[in-house]
């Protein structure tokens, strides 16, 4: 303890392999890794070899999470999830999100839009869409404000409710 405070790790703020913890240094607890956690603001959070969290209260949470670009206040845990937008929050392994306010379950989800649900595995939500709702496993969605369920369903245009 130094001036009231605890430090564990590098008080530098470099980072050691293991786990890092914020900006407020506890990285490393031991052990080695070729992959460190790196936290990029002192309020964003890092837990899992290969996490990255840029922002302001970005939280990665699994092997090679990595939340970078604009925003912040992402969410991502999981494995192999890539996340360059704000406000996002992604459960499940192998997702790449470009955009904000998406709410994913599943694994793997693509996305590029803003405002997207999806609870399912392996959609895809066009460049551009946004607003969507996808439910069950396989979609592609190209259009905005569409909702989808069933299995492998194709949907292009807008304000559609598709089912197969």
């Amino acid at each position: 303890a130094e001036a009231g405070e605890l430090v564990i790790g590098n008080p530098v703020g470099s980072v050691q392999s293991g786990i890092t913890i914020g900006g407020g240094n506890v990285s490393g607890l031991g052990g080695s890794s070729s992959q460190d956690a790196r936290t990029g603001h002192a309020l964003a959070i890092a837990i899992g070899n290969g996490s990255i969290a840029s922002n302001e209260n970005d939280l990665a949470i699994g092997t090679n999470v990595d939340i970078r670009g604009d925003g912040g206040q992402n969410t991502g845990i999981g494995n192999d999830i890539r996340i360059a937008g704000t406000q996002n929050t992604i459960v499940g392994d192998g997702h790449q999100i470009v955009g904000k306010q998406n709410n994913v379950l599943g694994d793997p989800v693509d996305i590029d839009g803003n405002g997207n649900a999806v609870v399912g595995n392996s959609p895809t939500i066009a460049a551009g869409s946004d607003d969507n709702a996808i439910i069950c496993n396989g979609h592609t969605v190209d259009g905005d404000r569409t909702l989808v369920g069933g299995y492998a369903v194709s949907v292009i245009g807008n304000e559609n409710i598709a089912t197969g």
